[in-house]
This record gives C-alpha cells, structure tokens and sequence, in this order.
C-alpha cells in the first residue's frame, strides 16, 4: 500500500530496519540527514516521510535508499503473487465454480 509519500509500507518498513540495526542515535541520524530530531521519531512511528527525507535519513544511516526501495519492490509483488493464488484457490473451492463440458 502507498503511502501519502507515494512510499510504500514495505519501503518503510525497510527503512525502520535500516536505522535499527544501524545502532546510531536518533540525534546523530538527524544531524547527518540534515533533519530535525522529531522527523527522525516520526518515522519510526509512522509510514509517511518525503523521499527526500528517506533518501537523507537511509545514507544517514548507511544504507542505499536504492537498495530498500528495490527490495521493497520485491516484497510488494511477492505479496500480489500470494494474494492472487489465494483468490485463485479460494474460486477453485467455490461451490458450481467448476466447468462442465457435455460430450
């Protein structure tokens, strides 16, 4: 799902990670991205930065933006991919969804 950013859940998600496992303080993720302190609290709270901020706050942390937002990518398809063999399974066990052909 987009986010207001145009950044999907997964997008951010990965970028939370990043900055877990980066194991640097907000305030020095801050000061090297170039933005405030909160922007950094509101990103591990919420799904919504500009792809500016997101780009800033990855390289902050050492992480390329462009490695997150394509895995992202993948996990987002492979999550399309799941939900269409379910609803491919689920119409396959429906009552009368089954063809009928006469000789």
């Amino acid at each position: 799902m987009l986010m207001p950013s145009g950044l999907s859940r997964e997008a951010m998600k990965n970028l939370r990670d990043a900055v877990m496992t980066a194991r640097v303080s907000k305030t020095a993720i801050a000061e090297r991205a170039g933005v405030n302190r909160k922007t950094v609290t509101r990103l591990l709270q919420k799904d919504d930065v500009s792809m500016g901020t997101y780009f800033a706050i990855a390289k902050a942390v050492g992480a390329n933006p462009m490695v997150l937002l394509g895995e992202a990518n993948r996990q987002a398809d492979a999550l399309i991919e799941e939900k269409k063999k379910d609803a491919a399974a689920t119409a396959s066990n429906t009552p009368g969804s089954e063809v009928v052909t006469r000789d």
